[in-house]
């Protein structure tokens, strides 16, 4: 039984509902396509997270390398949610100031998208800590 209900925690934290109202945006299990959110968490590069979990101090020059050289950049939230972050073509600058904050925290706001599993902010807005 213990399997059971143990299982239905990982399900409901997976469900795009469970994800969010973790970080605090919404407890509805539909997300508001555009919706402007913030969000605190470690800047990641996504692809030292996916390949080999680079995160954090340890991580850092790896993550700051990928980043500056164009890699996508993520943010991880205090729950463990990864947020993919995308630039908006109208707030170039805020994304930029992402590529030199590798491993570090930072405070981001942006529209809120989803697509399948898959959680994104459009980058509007961003500051240290």
């Amino acid at each position: 039984m213990k399997s059971v209900w143990t299982w239905a925690l990982v399900i409901g934290m997976m469900s795009p509902g469970g994800l969010l109202a973790a970080d605090g945006c919404r407890e509805e299990s539909v997300v508001t396509q555009g919706q402007t959110v913030t969000f605190q968490g470690e800047v990641l590069a996504m692809f030292c997270y996916l390949v080999h979990e680079g995160k954090g101090q340890l991580h850092r020059e790896c993550t700051r390398t990928s980043l500056e050289n164009g890699g996508a950049a993520g943010l991880l939230t205090p729950s463990g949610s990864v947020y993919l972050l995308l630039e908006d073509p109208a707030t170039k600058g805020a994304y930029r100031a992402i590529r030199k904050m590798g491993a570090e925290q930072a405070t981001v706001t942006g529209k809120l998208y989803q697509r399948g599993e898959i959680l994104a902010l459009v980058v509007n807005k961003i500051a240290k800590g």
